[in-house]
This record gives structure tokens, sequence and C-alpha cells, in this order.
């Protein structure tokens, strides 16, 4: 039998070895194609939005065109700026292909959601989001921005890569970084919320252009602690 083959993972051209049951010398190379079959995307996600127990967070003093988050998914078909995102949500709107954004003031607190389709083009899914509408008066949340980064390979490393300011900082708010470049960066939080993030060594283009970090904010409220993340793409830019 056969085992299930995939055509993204294979390297060479396959083949069996067919043999006569009742003559062991008499075997037969048989060389065979696979063809590629479109799948679906997968692992659909939203970023840099503020979550509690898999609920994306929405403070209700939010006004029209707040952005709730950034969406990603995965498709070995497809490139990921191939893939679209769409929704016919009411209180919700796409723009620039990922971005979901609020189309007016959600001011009543409670349980909503959102159901996006993803499509590569040929194969569509429908993922579907909690999200939690909360009071903003008393469950205060710090909006991490944009941080995808280009610097030169001189650049000052003792300046700062890349800022968080947050006026709500307290002593309940812990950040951190993660990712697989996390250990080239230091990260520092002064008294009054500002949050820095350095790099530890001196840059060089030839040996690594590109660097991907996240930042996780964490807020615990009432023991309920809530988190969010952002992914900050850093590229080297050779000064040649």
């Amino acid at each position: 039998i056969m085992k299930p083959q995939d055509f993204e993972t294979t390297t060479e051209d396959p083949w069996i070895i067919a043999r006569e049951r009742n003559n062991a010398n008499l075997d037969i190379k048989l060389t065979y194609e696979i063809y590629d079959v479109d799948e679906a995307p997968t692992d659909v996600q939203i970023n840099d939005a503020f979550f509690i127990d898999g609920q994306v967070i929405l403070a209700n003093d939010k006004g029209a065109n707040f952005l709730l988050g950034t969406l990603s998914a995965t498709d070995i078909d497809t490139a990921d700026n191939n893939l679209t995102f769409t929704t016919d949500d009411i209180n919700f709107k796409i723009i620039r292909r990922n971005e979901i954004r609020t189309i007016s003031p959600i001011t009543i607190i409670g349980d909503t959601h959102i159901t996006i389709t993803i499509s590569d083009g040929t194969q569509s899914i429908d993922e579907t989001f909690a999200i939690k509408v909360v009071d903003g008066s008393q469950f205060l949340l710090s909006e991490i921005t944009n941080a995808d980064i280009s610097v030169h390979e001189n650049f000052d490393i003792t300046l700062p890569l890349y800022t968080l300011t947050n006026e709500l900082s307290d002593e309940n708010w812990s950040y951190s970084l993660l990712g697989r470049d996390k250990d080239f960066f230091d990260l520092a939080v002064s008294p009054k919320g500002v949050v820095a993030v350095t790099f530890k060594n001196s840059l060089n283009y030839e040996s690594k252009s590109t660097y991907s970090l996240v930042l996780k904010v964490s807020r615990e409220i009432n023991n309920v602690i809530g988190v969010a993340t952002k992914t900050i793409a850093i590229n080297i830019i050779d000064p040649k």
C-alpha cells in the first residue's frame, strides 16, 4: 500500500520496486508522477491584537476605523501577498488587504464575533473569531502600532531601534521579547512607560540582513492577564 504523497515536499522523481511474488530475482523499478493539488489556506490568525482566554479584546471607547488587528494565513501553494481576506460583518471591515478595522464605534459591552473568508484564488475557508467588547474606562489597553523597520548597516546601536510609549504603564504591565532573533536585542522600560528595543551588537549586512522579533505586552487586571504581541520585521540596508 502506497503512503500519501506530498507534491510540495518531494525533491526527486518518486519510484517503487515491483517484485514478482514467486520470482525473487525479478524486480521492476516503476517511476511515477505526483500531481499538485491546490490546497486551501490554513492557520488563520489575528495578529497584533489584545487577547484574553482566546478572545480578541476591544475597548468600547475606540472610534471608527480603529485597528483591531492584522490577518495572516498559511498556504503551501500560494504566496502570502496573494491571499485575500474578506468579511461581510456589519461592524468590521478589512482594508489594505489584511487590516481589520471598526466601521463605526462599538459601545455596547458584551461578546460578538467576526467571520473572515480567506481565499487563494481557487480554494477558500471561513474562520470565526470571538471578540469581547469591554469597558474602556475600566480596561485600559496599549495599542501597538506598525513596526516594520529598515536601518543602515552603520546604524548607531546605542539608539533605540523601536520605542513604544505606554502612558497607562504601571506595575501591572510587563514586557518581553520573543521570536527567533530575540537574542540579538535588549529591552528596557523606563519608569514613565517608554519601552525601548535596541541591538546588542553592531550590524553586519553580509552576515545577517533581516531580523524577526516579537514584542509581547501583558497586563493583569482583577487576576486576569491580557496579552498582546507585535511582530517587528527589521531590514538592514547595505551601505555599499
